[in-house]
């Protein structure tokens, strides 16, 4: 199989480049900016890309790149990122498959499939009408206007209509797309892994303080309000606990922040991805409240740390977490499950240190970026045929 890659920015799109190359059916991956190719660039950005892809195999377009560290990410960036892959596709020799991500490939996929090849398009979120809907709702509550560029809608359900086949992450995603009518054949579902710089640290408490994380955005999409309204309803004794949140706080939010106490909250900013298992490995639980997401990858990092997650459904953690077992499953806008689980874990460190360890054991198998890559080419090779 030959297979060309097209992410205008890094999502997972470097992981599944570096599977599908160690597949030896990688032809190219298209994208901005790649740390390994861009030597001059790297000092305008933090980004560090450790994945295993060849650098002849990457092609980059600085300009692009530039673009989006200036204008971050919007309409007028991905039409230029996709005029200039399906620009570069025409010369391309015979090639089996194109996978492109969403809102950025539908020029690409016509070239594609005029040269006869198969799409698939990687979709990491919900059904795109269905997140328009539930985020604009909840931006009303806070008297915030949300909304989806309709240029980009447009373009997202063409590009549903156009793809062969629809690579999602969980059953939650799945359920969008086909309550939205997308044909349950034409998806094709693979959980994401986790890095292999995720990794048990050796950390012993010398106290006895209960230690809860977040770690993600701090942002009206990923539910902190619901996370800080049980925080403020928690009975455990203040001096019994601490809350960590590990991420950058949108600005939207920061006008939200001002309605809670946030008493023992303690806000460490964005930190380096490969630096996390480190600072991680001394918490105790994780909340992630999130209202809608694909699949987090957080809730897969934090697993592979032996750190338990409490996680709504609409976070593709139903694929990942078993209720009671190594973390739970809460409905989305509820903050009184939030409060009720972690009370219930601070009252019983029994049942929180055979979580913890339930947490390691299940992610012995299936999870890693491996596992994702051999479901990735196992799907290809049955389309193929």
């Amino acid at each position: 199989m030959k297979i060309i890659i097209s992410c205008l920015t890094k999502f997972h799109a470097f992981n599944l480049a570096e599977q599908i190359n160690k597949n030896k059916s990688l032809r190219c991956f298209y994208t901005s900016y790649a740390y390994q190719k861009n030597l001059i660039f790297r000092f305008f950005t933090k980004r560090i890309d450790k994945e295993n892809i060849p650098k002849s195999k990457i092609r980059t377009n600085i300009i692009i790149a530039a673009l989006v560290k200036t204008l971050n990410f919007d309409y007028f960036i991905v039409q230029i990122f996709d005029l200039w892959v399906s620009t570069m596709l025409r010369f391309q020799p015979k090639f089996d498959f194109f996978i492109g991500w969403s809102s950025m490939s539908l020029k690409s996929m016509k070239v594609a499939k005029s040269k006869g090849a198969i799409v698939i398009l990687e979709r990491g979120s919900s059904h795109i009408l269905f997140q328009e809907k539930i985020l604009r709702k909840e931006y009303k509550k806070f008297e915030k206007k949300f909304s989806i560029n309709k240029k980009i809608i447009k373009k997202e359900l063409a590009e549903y209509n156009q793809a062969d086949f629809i690579s999602i992450p969980s059953n939650f995603v799945k359920n969008t797309f086909i309550e939205y009518g997308v044909p349950e054949n034409k998806l094709l579902l693979n959980h994401y892994g986790y890095s292999q710089f995720f990794k048990k640290q050796n950390f012993k408490k010398s106290d006895n303080i209960y230690r809860i994380v977040y770690l993600g955005t701090i942002s009206i999409r990923k539910g902190l309000q619901y996370f800080f309204e049980a925080i403020e309803k928690l009975s455990i004794p203040k001096n019994k606990y601490e809350i960590h949140l590990v991420g950058s706080v949108d600005k939207e939010f920061i006008s939200i922040l001002n309605n809670f106490k946030l008493e023992n909250c303690n806000f460490h900013g964005h930190k380096n991805h490969y630096e996390l298992s480190d600072i991680l490995s001394k918490f105790d639980i994780a909340v992630h409240p999130s209202l809608e997401e694909g699949m987090s990858m957080v809730t897969l990092q934090l697993l592979a740390l032996g750190i338990p997650v409490i996680a709504t459904t609409n976070t593709g953690a139903e694929d990942l977490i078993k209720d009671g077992f190594n973390g739970y499953i809460i409905d989305i806008r509820n903050s009184n499950q939030i409060k009720e689980k972690l009370e219930f874990l601070y009252n019983n460190e029994k049942a929180l240190i055979e979580m913890k360890n339930n947490s390691l054991i299940s992610f012995n198998n299936n999870f890693s970026w491996d596992d994702y890559g051999k479901r990735y080419i196992d799907n290809l090779t049955k389309i193929k045929r």
